[in-house]
């Protein structure tokens, strides 16, 4: 008869591999991939190192877990947004605001899953993360923020075509991005003045 794990038994291994992920995930964010070497990971989750290998065949599969996650769960908060009622302007700002405020935030963590260094198992999951990124967000196949910018005459189309304006699409949503970063540069510049001050005063 073949060995059939309890269900005890499988709880505790999906909670230690989900505390492997929540740990990988947390030393990226303080430090980036390199922070995240695998004796690290054990010990902030409170495992040995050789139960890491346990449940990630290498470090490079654990890494590419975690990024493909945490882009998951961004994609999922972009297509909320996307999805949501209102202008497509205005949810396409709504939209670069969120992210790039999140990447400002945690500033590691983005630069891990956009351009630190790395192998190239890692690197390869990475563009294809993006790709799928970009998608959700519109720049590629999945257009969903402008879907009325095709038809003239509207808001988001001014020119006199009768079929889709594909020009007129990439002018608005470079509007916007620029509305939306020039806005959150001036919001991180008013923070930045604002610690200053405080550091000065104390």
């Amino acid at each position: 008869m073949p060995y059939r794990r309890s269900a005890l038994m499988q709880d505790r291994l999906a909670d230690n591999r989900a505390r492997i992920m929540r740990a990988t995930r947390h030393l990226i964010a303080r430090g980036g991939f390199r922070a995240a070497q695998i004796a690290a990971v054990a010990g902030a989750a409170g495992l040995s190192t050789g139960s890491i290998y346990r449940y990630f065949p290498s470090q490079a599969q654990l890494f590419i877990e975690v990024l493909t996650a945490a882009v998951a769960h961004e994609i999922e908060l972009l297509e909320r947004i996307a999805t949501a009622p209102g202008a497509a302007a205005a949810r396409l700002k709504e939209a670069v605001e969120t992210f790039a405020r999140r990447a400002l935030e945690g500033r590691n963590l983005a630069y891990a899953f956009i351009a630190e260094p790395i192998g190239t198992q890692v690197e390869l999951a990475r563009m294809r993360s993006r790709r799928e990124f970009c998608a959700s967000c519109g720049f590629g196949s999945a257009n969903n923020f402008m879907p009325a910018a095709k038809r003239p005459g509207t808001s988001l189309c001014t020119c006199a075509a009768t079929s889709p304006c594909r020009p007129c699409v990439l002018t608005t949503r470079a509007r916007v991005i620029k509305s939306a970063l020039e806005s959150l540069a001036n919001s991180v510049r008013e923070t930045s003045g604002a610690k200053a001050l405080l550091r000065a005063n104390r």
